[in-house]
């Protein structure tokens, strides 16, 4: 039977590893933190949740290569700063290192630290106005999850009893399937950091600048390499597929996928190259916008089967407004 003891040492044994200022006692804890990782991923039990699995298999991993830069590669306390840090974190209280820290480990983008992702959609609004914002952003984001979760509960293929493939009734349906799987990840993702972002802003917790866009714009996607960023999400969802059904050639396709993303990068990158050499960077975004669309049509297929078959999409909000007026129309 799962239980959440594993994960929570582990989450403690990774603050501990971050916030302690012995050089010594990083490793020793690092290398604890390995074998809880090992025992998270390969020897327990999965529960029966396959959503709550995947996203274990997947966070735990993503913070272990975190921790493997803070404390390995990284003298993080020495030299990672938060703006207007005047100080290094080794010379700060235990109270103020602790904070440090712990923002440190959760804040994937570097939001407000030294190595800040670059091109961020920060918001400028005042505090209620940007509270406003976001409540009416909140809608939306529960309405398209209702509603994508509302078509996936009544599509064969998203059933995963039946796990119809995506292409079977052609390429436009292939297409649907893959923008409607998508909006099931996206939205629901969305509207959780944007609730997050209301309650912090209004609180006086922190700024709306302080809460970039969870997304960046898919309209303004014209590339493989804009839409993924970086290839360590290949090991992230392998692992998250491992920890949900424990299924080697599953867990390979995963791998397949972003091995495919990165050869689809290595070709994007040389057209690009040539075409700003040939003088047309206007064509050559509208191609890739054209270009990226056809590949996540084609390649999606991969890595979205497994999710589905692993029951890993069945996302249901506690209250669907779709469902009620659908009832309500059936009589």
């Amino acid at each position: 039977m799962w239980t959440p003891g594993p994960l929570s040492l582990f989450a403690i044994v990774l603050f501990s590893a971050v916030v302690t200022k012995s050089a010594r006692l990083q490793l020793i804890l690092f290398a604890i933190l390995l074998l809880l990782y090992g025992y998270i991923i390969f020897v327990q039990r999965e529960s029966i949740d396959p959503l709550l699995d995947y996203n274990v298999g997947g966070i735990t991993t993503g913070f272990l290569a975190r921790a493997s830069d803070f404390i390995l590669l990284t003298d993080a306390q020495s030299t990672l700063r938060q703006h207007n840090q005047s100080q290094s974190a080794s010379q700060m209280t235990f109270t103020h290192r602790s904070r440090w820290a712990i923002d440190l480990i959760l804040n994937f983008r570097g939001v407000g630290w030294s190595f800040e992702a670059p091109h961020l959609n920060r918001s400028t609004l005042q505090r209620w106005k940007y509270v406003r914002s976001q409540l009416g952003k909140l809608v939306i984001y529960f309405l398209l999850s209702d509603l994508a979760s509302f078509h996936n509960r009544h599509s064969r293929v998203f059933n995963p009893r039946i796990a119809e493939p995506m292409g079977d009734q052609g390429i436009v349906w292939q297409a649907w399937n893959v923008f409607m799987l998508g909006a099931i990840l996206w939205a629901p993702a969305s509207m959780h950091y944007t609730l997050a972002s209301i309650i912090a802003v209004a609180s006086g917790l922190s700024q709306p600048g302080d809460w970039p866009e969870c997304f960046g714009s898919w309209l303004k996607t014209d590339s493989v390499r804009n839409f993924w960023g970086f290839c360590l999400l290949g090991l992230i969802h392998a692992a998250g597929d491992w920890k949900m059904a424990h299924n080697v050639e599953s867990a390979k396709r995963n791998v397949h996928y972003f091995i495919l993303q990165a050869v689809a990068i290595t070709s994007e990158d040389i057209f690009f190259g040539l075409a700003k050499r040939w003088g047309f960077p206007r064509a050559s975004r509208l191609i890739g916008r054209v270009w990226f669309v056809g590949w996540m049509v084609w390649s999606g297929p991969i890595l979205m089967e497994t999710m589905i078959r692993g029951g890993c999409v069945d996302y249901k909000p506690l209250v669907s407004v779709v469902e009620r007026v659908y009832q309500r129309f059936q009589g």
